[in-house]
């Protein structure tokens, strides 16, 4: 048998296609850690932008109100949505249900959810948990809002028609209504940013991050 080069041509095939293989493993590991790496490293960047943007905007996601219209509203959302990824939304704020403002403002949010649930996924435990609540109280502030502009531009253009007072206009429109929706969710906002900021959340996200890039180098 040692002499049977067909044996031994057969069994050097045979290794050369295992090494193949376990090579073509490895590379596929590096290749999954490469993109897991990618995925987490832009939701990192997303939800730590979004984190800016509640840290700067304290005093308006925590204002204690009078009981009127927040006839500023559009401004203020101007402030809080003020980076890269979310600009585009300021539009949407200052055009309500114009083209095409009204369609970008609906694929940001979209795009804003599933952010929120593969946050949830790629990281782990209960640090991917909190923030995927957390872009989910922040997508629900911004729905809220726009629904609140919504209602004080119906009510510009019904007092452009027929000149009332702002309780005539509060009787006709949803307004109050709207506001206290949108101030539980500017509460649900507040909540969710304490637990992350309490819990040191960000560094346990950023741990999670770090520990995938080591694997990839």
């Amino acid at each position: 048998m040692l002499q049977d080069w067909n044996f031994w041509l057969s069994l050097s095939t045979w290794i050369v296609a295992l090494v193949a293989l376990f090579i073509s493993i490895y590379q596929m590991g590096l290749s999954n850690k490469q993109s897991l790496f990618e995925k987490r490293l832009k939701c990192y960047n997303i939800v730590s932008g979004i984190l800016r943007l509640c840290e700067e905007n304290q005093r308006m996601i925590n204002e204690k109100r009078a009981d009127d219209p927040w006839l500023a509203l559009d401004l203020e959302m101007t402030f809080l949505t003020n980076n890269t990824f979310l600009e585009e939304l300021a539009d949407a704020y200052h055009n309500p249900l114009q083209q095409p403002y009204h369609k970008t403002f609906l694929k940001k949010r979209e795009e804003l959810e599933c952010i929120g649930e593969e946050v949830s996924l790629i990281f782990s435990g209960k640090t991917g948990i909190t923030f995927r609540d957390f872009i989910l109280a922040f997508d629900l502030v911004l729905q809220r809002a726009y629904q609140y502009v919504i209602v004080l531009d119906k009510m510009e253009k019904h007092n452009e028609e027929n000149p009332s007072s702002i309780e005539e206009k509060q009787r006709i429109f949803p307004e109050q209504e709207n506001r206290e929706y949108l101030q539980q969710a500017f509460k649900e906002l507040q909540a969710n940013y304490e637990i992350i900021i309490k819990g040191q959340y960000i560094r346990k996200l950023q741990r999670q991050l770090r520990l995938t890039g080591k694997i990839i180098k």
